[in-house]
């Protein structure tokens, strides 16, 4: 008997199994090319966020702190910080958008928030569409749609709008009998003595080193009081008018003799030079640049007048009030000293007295600029627009700061702030 080998069944299926392996490979590869374009995809979600994160705490910082050490606005500022994080806007063929909400007056996302406060927040959303992918194009798919990322950045404390800054540690404010009113705020450098406090001043700023032991009497003042957060700088530069004066010096010429009468003009779009000026006397000045040197002294009068007191002291009386129906110096409202009604540059320590005269409030409806003198306030009292002084001495007189008197307000930083991402 012949024994014979038995046939195998299974050689006929041999390779069988080979598609399933390549269907499996493909669907292998499908899912590890999904999982590589996903983890893409989420990479460029972070580099957006990053990226609107950046910018937002750029443009908020540039929004709450408005120095003078760049002159981008905060949108630009937000747009440049978008750019240095690689999203700039139109770029990427048009694809990527960057878009700067300043001021953003939006809610925060929480429960029972209130809008931000105005002008301390800044908003940044960056979208990129048509995102190409590694390999998930070999299996039909492109891209993912676009992607967008926000932010929102906000400033600690609102803008303090201020009337009112001392300059300089060695400097105060000295009210003895009468309060120091104003309709804004108060930044103070140097000690701070009002035992009459303060009436209708909406904060009060401090450098803490100067006043380690508090601002002081601080009644009456319905706003916020606190320590700066850095001694105050000069709103000088803020100011159009003022920041023109403090770059064009004073012309170099000899002294021009005062002629003894009641009237002066300056030349129309030029400006007129007097020495020894006015003493006992009333003059009126017509509209006009007017540079004043060897001090001022007797009564001024004008219209559309800005006074630069170059190089003496000034003592000034009776100059009337809006109130009183007669003449009062204001400033400007046109032309490159537009809003300032006095400006004495800071070299000039000489003191400045002002006295109200007997028909009323010696008055400057515009910005009243004498970062190195003292004032000292005598008679009725003194009314100005805005006032940056060394110093303040008040003999028992009021002295008013009214903001809404025609003279520039400055949003200056008041308090300690600190930019944050809030959304």
């Amino acid at each position: 008997m012949v024994n014979r080998p038995m046939k195998r069944f299974s050689e006929g299926e041999r390779g069988q199994i080979l598609p399933l392996v390549a269907l499996g490979i493909v669907a292998l590869l499908g899912m590890l090319a999904l999982v590589v374009d996903v983890g893409y995809w989420r990479y460029q979600e972070r580099l957006e966020q990053s990226a609107a994160d950046s910018a937002a705490v750029a443009g908020a910082i540039r929004l709450n702190y408005p120095t003078t050490a760049s002159t981008q606005s905060p949108a630009q500022a937000a747009q440049t910080a978008a750019t240095q994080n690689g999203f700039q806007n139109g770029g990427n063929g048009g694809n990527v958008v960057v878009t700067v909400t300043s001021p953003y007056a939006g809610t925060p996302p929480y429960p029972s928030a209130t809008a931000y406060p105005a002008n301390t927040a800044v908003q940044v959303v960056v979208t990129q569409t048509t995102e190409t992918q590694f390999f998930s194009g070999i299996f039909g798919t492109s891209n993912f749609g676009s992607n967008s990322a926000r932010a929102v950045a906000v400033g600690g404390v609102a803008d303090t709008s201020t009337c009112l800054t001392q300059i300089g540690t060695s400097g105060s404010l000295t009210s003895d009998g009468k309060p120091i009113t104003t309709n804004c705020g108060i930044i103070a450098m140097g000690a701070i003595k009002a035992t009459q406090g303060y009436s209708g001043t909406t904060s009060l700023g401090y450098w803490g080193p100067s006043n380690p032991s508090g601002p002081g009497d601080v009644s009456g003042i319905s706003g916020p009081v606190s320590p700066l957060a850095a001694p105050a700088t000069d709103p000088c530069s803020l100011i159009a008018g003022c920041a023109y004066l403090q770059t064009n010096i004073a012309p170099n010429v000899g002294a021009a003799n005062w002629q003894a009468t009641n009237s002066v003009s300056a030349p129309l779009g030029g400006y007129a030079v007097i020495d020894n000026c006015c003493a006992g006397g009333t003059v009126a000045l017509g509209p006009g640049l007017y540079y004043f040197y060897g001090g001022i002294s007797g009564t001024l009068r004008g219209t559309g007048v800005t006074v630069v007191n170059v190089n003496g002291s000034m003592t000034a009386s009776g100059l009337g009030s809006v109130s009183s129906g007669q003449n009062y110096l204001s400033a400007p409202t046109s032309g490159s000293t537009a809003g300032v009604a006095f400006y004495q540059p800071l070299i000039n320590t000489s003191p400045i007295t002002l006295s109200g005269g007997g028909n009323g409030t010696n008055s400057w409806d515009g910005l009243f600029y004498a970062p190195g003198a003292t004032l000292t306030v005598n008679g009725t009292g003194v009314t100005v627009a805005n006032l940056v002084i060394g110093g303040i001495t008040e003999n028992g007189h009021y002295i008013t700061v009214d903001a809404l008197g025609g003279g520039p307000s400055v949003n200056q930083q008041a308090f300690p702030t600190h930019v944050v991402l809030s959304e």
